[in-house]
């Protein structure tokens, strides 16, 4: 009876010391498990950081570009404007440069209508002697 006794106290001892065991090594997992997740979570939140950071410099990108294209546009307009400055004062010598001929070849034409018009007064000087000499002739 005493060593069927001692053999269930025992086993008892043997149960507690296995309960106490699990025990020990469900609190060892839990704590393993606590500190694989804190860990999962905190590579989450250095995610998402990084994440908000990228989304921030892209951010910054997207808007350092919109001022590239404003800039280029702004640009762009002033060198249009230019284009059209340069056009207008191309057009006025343009128009300076036809006037100036059209005065020049006026000018050209005036002299040979006053050249023909002393040539003709010449020629009618030279008739008018040669009629004032048969005229004195005749009368001779």
């Amino acid at each position: 009876l005493r060593a069927a006794g001692a053999l269930s106290f025992a086993r008892a001892a043997e149960k507690a010391k296995a309960r106490h065991a699990l025990h020990l090594a469900k609190g060892v997992m839990d704590v393993e498990d606590l500190e694989q997740r804190t860990k999962a979570e905190s590579e989450a939140a250095a995610a998402k950081a990084e994440a908000a950071e990228a989304a921030a410099v892209t951010a910054g990108a997207a808007k350092a570009l919109s001022d590239a294209v404003n800039m280029v546009a702004k640009a762009e307009a002033a060198v249009a404007e230019l284009e059209m400055e340069h056009a207008a004062k191309f057009q006025a010598k343009v128009q300076q440069e036809q006037l100036a001929l059209a005065l020049h070849a006026e000018a050209e034409a005036r002299t040979e209508a006053a050249q023909h018009a002393a040539v003709l007064a010449a020629e009618a000087m030279v008739a008018a002697r040669h009629a004032g000499v048969r005229a004195a002739k005749e009368a001779a």
